[in-house]
Parts: C-alpha cells; structure tokens; sequence
C-alpha cells in the first residue's frame, strides 16, 4: 500500500498547520518547464496517420501525399490548439509523492525532493488518502470548479498501459485530426465553439497526468484543479452555483507564481498522519519546535526524523 507525502520547508508547514490550507500551483508554473508540451507531443504523433490518410484520400484533387506534410499540419494545428487553451483554461496542481509502506522513502523521504524543494529546513507531510478524498468532494460542492482529480502520473510511455489515460490520449487525438480537417476544408465555424468541450476534460484527467521519463523517481500523485480568468473559461465553467476561488500570487524560484488555496475550512483539520523531519542542520531542535507547534493547535499526527544524512 503506497501513502502520500508533500515535501514542503519550514514556511510551508508553518502556513499549511495553522491556516489548515494547501496551496495548489498553475500548471505552467512548475519546475518541469515541459508540462502539457510533453503530453501534445504524445497526440500529435497519434494524429499525424490520420492526416496522412486523409492527405492520401485528397491526393486525386491535387494535395501531393507526404508523411512530412501531415506532420507539418499536425504540428501548425496543434500548436496554435496548445496557445489557446493556454490563453483560456489552466489547472491548478497540489503535488504529493507516493511512497510505498514500508519502503525507505517511507520512512525517511526522498533525497532528491528534500534538495528540490525542502533543502535544510524540510518537512514531509503524509495524508490520509480517505479522508483527503473526502475534503475534495466537499470543496467540489462549495466551490464552482465541476471537479477535482486525485490522479497518480505516468512517466515515458506508461500511458499505453493505462487503459484510461489511452483512451483519452486517442479520443484527444482523433478530435484533433477532425478540427485539422476541419480547417483544411475551410469549415472552421465549429472550432472554436467546441475546442474546450473537445479538450478540457480529457486534458485534465490525462495530459496532466503524462511527465518525461526523467521525473520517474518522484512517483507523483496531483490533486488536480481546474481554473482560468478568461471569459472564454468562465462561460464554459459557470453554473450560476458555488463561491468563486481566488487565484492569488507569490514568488518563486522562476518569478511570479500563480496559485490557489485549498480546503482551509476549521473543521475538519487537513487530514495529516505524520510528519517526517528532513535532513540537515539542528533537526532535533526543528522537531522539538514541531512538536510544541503540534501540541499548542491540538493535533495528533506523528513526527519522526529522516535518517539521511545529507547537509547543504
């Protein structure tokens, strides 16, 4: 059985134990400066074959047959899709990691994500997944966001052994060649009006999923948000119902980063386990300090320290 874990620094547990929120980060935002471009580069390569076949179809009218053109139109469409949806829609990403019971990142941490994120004054906070689940359906029916996704990513090429995330990814694909064609015959009056009820959803439930190989190790598991300032973003979500979330705005290592808060309610608390105290300097005295923290908001989770000995 795997559990959830958020790396976070002694600001961030600070911030999280007493105003009993979670801060969830634009997508385009993160540290991976590929998010989304490497899921597009999956259904492009999807989509190229039917545009192929549909150039081959149009060959007789004059169009030359050519893998090269339809992985050029291919790419012009599906950048100029990507822009849009980037200027309209936007989702907003809690990052947790799981760790397997049992396993040494469960009871220490992962040394790459105490360096990346929490360095010498790092916390890794372990959830309750049935009770976090429960949270996000809450806020599902107080807020007007239409849902949330608790979804583990996949790396490389897992999606093809995800039969969810496939579906979705050829779904994606298919719809893509159709608004490609759909251009091509200079039929494009239905394009914008479908393009997010086309793309929104699956894009939420996959493509926020799907990361380059080389972020594998973090085994990361997102609650997912979806979230946008655009008119065209408001009028697709908007069902007269709910409070509207606020995006709010801290700096970060790239400048400015955009973000969210999350569950904040006073009860029930954020439904936290235990705390492992990460590696570096005076961890003793950042665990005492912890504890008495602990003990004055009246909480019960457990606190251990890493047992990495690692210094920066």
């Amino acid at each position: 059985m795997s559990f959830l874990f958020h790396y976070t620094d002694a600001g961030g547990m600070l911030g999280i134990l007493q105003s009993n929120t979670v801060w969830a980060t634009d997508i385009r935002h993160l540290n991976d400066n590929q998010e989304l471009e490497f899921a597009f580069s999956v259904t492009k390569k999807l989509s190229s074959p039917i545009i192929r076949d549909y150039l081959e179809k149009k060959n007789a009218s004059g169009i030359v047959k050519s893998n090269h053109l339809a992985e050029h139109i291919v790419d012009l469409q599906t950048n100029a899709i990507s822009k849009s949806l980037e200027e309209s829609v936007s989702f907003f990403i809690f990052s947790t990691c799981l760790h397997k019971e049992g396993s040494w990142e469960f009871e220490n941490g992962l040394l790459s994500q105490w360096r990346g994120y929490a360095r010498d004054q790092g916390y890794a906070i372990e959830f309750d997944l049935d009770k976090l689940h429960n949270l996000m359906r809450s806020e599902v029916k107080d807020y007007n966001e239409g849902a949330y996704f608790l979804q583990k990513c996949l790396y490389g090429n897992d999606w093809q052994e995800d039969a969810e995330s496939e579906k979705d990814l050829n779904d994606i694909s298919e719809n893509l060649a159709k608004l490609i064609i759909a251009e091509i015959e200079g039929d494009p009056e239905n394009i914008k009006p479908s393009l997010l009820n086309t793309f929104v959803e699956p894009i939420m439930k996959s493509f926020c999923r799907l990361k380059n190989e080389g972020f594998r190790e973090e085994n990361e598991c997102r609650v997912m948000i979806p979230g946008g300032t655009s008119k065209t973003y408001k009028e697709f979500t908007d069902t007269g119902e709910g409070k509207k979330r606020e995006i709010n705005f801290r700096t970060g290592p790239f400048g400015i980063l955009p973000y969210i808060k999350i569950f904040g309610k006073k009860s029930p608390s954020l439904p936290i386990t235990r705390v492992i105290v990460g590696p570096g300097r005076r961890q003793q005295s950042r665990l005492q300090a912890l504890q008495t923290l602990r003990d004055e908001l009246e909480r019960d989770f457990k606190i251990s320290a890493s047992a990495i000995p690692f210094e920066e």
